[in-house]
């Protein structure tokens, strides 16, 4: 054995300890070479429609399995995410990903393609970051690109600057062609329960072979034009009416149509279902969060939406144009706007066939006059028992400093209603009451409509000059738009014309209202009942009812049977 060198004082040399700490280093690297590496692979692609054509997952996983296997490295893992855009890093493949490198549980990434990692520049180098920190190597087999090296580092930066912006132009584009697409009244590719394609002879729909009748028949459609799939659409007008009822809530209908059975045309006998995601999910039973997303669409009163994104990019909630549509419709625009009304008017309430929900005429109508708190409606002895009741008062104070006691529902109700019914409306009132009994919105909601039709017959006249129609066709659009436009005002109806003569009976037609429809005309007449103790302070109309509230009032007093509450007639619009 070689003496190690040594000073006088008997310390070995600095020349000695550097030959045994690169002796040492250099072992550490030769075992570390001899070790075999755990590699996991990484594959995405960004639509439903990639899972079978061009760049599919499973073209992805067989390149790398191959080269891990040419590599001699341990296959730890293929993770996949399909159908996920690249311009999020919240993936569920991908959030695994970070957390196997995290718990030391991966040596080397492999990847087809650099882009399939991020398209977002920022989280592409949030991520290779993590892998450093944890000695973890990256493998790109396209770009056959050493990423540790400082001239690798750099590629890597211009990858991902491409990437992001490839990503960006791209979204531009198909957000143009989804606003041009909806413009034109066509529904987007995305699969929508209640339609199908009507390539009959060849479909691919989830809901086509053994469920369909139509599956296999000659075409019903040339694939552009969405058409009604002769099951979901039956199942999509049954949630509707059953919902219009008011008497179910989105688990009943729900647990009702995964219990109704439906009937082909050769006695077969089905049950509803959704139509899943293909490649996905495959189509599963009705569930709430399913119905409740079929309520709140309006393409099955043939609409068509447009949400697009805001001015930082980010994609809207909520749409913000609407345009007539070329597919037929499922139910009408007057079921629609029903269907909506009860559900704005239940707010938080459930109203189930077990536990019905209770309305309160004056919900969110009622204030104490104290502190200017919203009063909410309660109920004991399973209902029998009404009141109104400051919540937030008992909420933030101790109970020796409540200042409003509950309410009785039905005496408050009833000094409300005895105002209210004693109003005479003027002649040129009534027409437009009469819409705010039909339109949610009122004369603005019927305009938009009126405009909405308007914009179907200028659309089938373009189509006429451009020679996409016959005659025969063009005319039959615009009688159908010409009922349609008489049919909105509202004293073209029957039901019209009997409003009208309750229009001039106010307590009648109060008799006749719901709960639900006396709250949307208070909501329209008040802006507040004030109340302190067990009496009525205030009652505050809104402007246009301001004068009619005050005649009747007058007369209310003159009649001599209850003292009839102040108004606040001074009140802002």
């Amino acid at each position: 054995m070689m003496k190690t060198p040594t000073t006088e004082d008997g310390l070995p040399t600095e020349d000695s300890v550097t030959e045994t700490l690169r002796a040492l280093l250099a072992g550490s690297r030769a075992r570390k070479r001899a070790a075999v590496l755990r590699a996991v692979g990484y594959t995405r692609v960004s639509s439903p429609m990639q899972l079978e054509e061009g760049t599919s997952i499973k073209d992805q996983e067989i390149r790398i399995a191959e080269y891990i296997e040419e590599q001699n490295w341990i296959e730890a893992d293929i993770i996949s995410d399909p159908a996920q855009s690249g311009r999020t890093g919240n993936r569920p493949g991908f959030r695994r990903l970070r957390r196997l490198v995290r718990r030391r549980q991966v040596d080397v990434v492999v990847v087809d393609r650099i882009d399939r990692i991020s398209r977002n520049l920022f989280t592409l180098l949030k991520f290779i970051k993590l892998l450093n920190d944890y000695g973890v190597k990256l493998i790109s087999l396209r770009e056959r690109v050493d990423f540790s090296t400082i001239w690798g580092q750099l590629v890597l930066y211009v990858l991902g600057a491409l990437a992001e912006f490839y990503s960006s132009i791209l979204a531009q584009e198909i957000r143009l062609q989804r606003y041009y697409a909806a413009r034109d009244g066509r529904l987007s590719s995305a699969f929508r329960l209640g339609y199908c394609k009507g390539n009959c002879s060849s479909c691919t729909d989830p809901n086509g072979k053994d469920y369909c009748p139509c599956y296999g028949r000659p075409d019903r459609g040339d694939g552009k034009i969405r058409v009604l799939h002769p099951v979901e659409s039956h199942a999509v007008r049954l949630m509707f009416e059953w919902y219009a009822t008011g008497r179910y809530s989105d688990s009943d209908i729900a647990r009702r149509l995964n219990t109704e059975i439906f009937t082909l045309p050769d006695g077969t006998e089905v049950r509803f279902r959704t139509k899943g995601r293909p490649g996905i999910c495959p189509p599963q039973p009705f569930d709430k969060d399913a119905v409740r997303a079929i309520l709140n669409n309006p393409i099955y009163a043939k609409i068509v939406t447009y949400a697009g994104s805001d001015a930082q990019g980010k994609k809207r909630r909520k749409p913000v144009e609407f345009f007539p549509g070329k597919h037929p419709a499922i139910i009408d625009l007057a079921l629609f706007r029903h269907v909506q009304a009860i559900r704005r008017s239940r707010y938080h309430r459930s109203r189930s066939l077990c536990t019905p929900a209770r309305t309160y005429p004056l919900s969110r109508l009622v204030f104490c006059a104290h502190a200017r708190s919203p009063m909410r409606g309660i109920s004991t002895g399973g209902g029998r028992f009404r009141y109104y009741s400051d919540k937030l008062c008992r909420q933030r104070l101790p109970k020796d400093q409540w200042h409003q006691p509950n309410v009785r529902a039905d005496w408050l109700e009833g000094q409300v209603q005895a105002l209210v019914t004693r109003m005479r409306l003027p002649p040129e009132w009534r027409e437009r009451v009469l819409t705010y009994l039909i339109y949610d919105e009122g004369v603005a909601e019927m305009e938009y409509e009126k405009f909405l039709i308007r914009e179907r017959l200028r659309r089938a006249r373009e189509l006429y000059d451009e020679g996409d129609y016959t005659r025969e066709q063009f005319e039959r659009v615009r009688a159908a738009c010409r009922r349609d436009l008489a049919a909105l005002t509202p004293t073209n109806t029957p039901a019209g014309q009997e409003a009208m003569t309750l229009l001039d009976n106010l307590p009648l037609l109060w008799e006749a209202l719901t709960d639900e429809e006396k709250n949307t005309l208070y909501r329209l007449i008040l802006n507040g009942v004030y109340v302190r103790g067990k009496a009525i302070e205030e009652i505050e109309p809104r402007p246009p009812f301001r004068a009619l509230l005050k005649e009747a009032a007058a007369r209310l007093a003159a009649e001599g049977d209850t003292r009839p509450p102040s108004l606040m007639l001074n009140a802002d619009p």
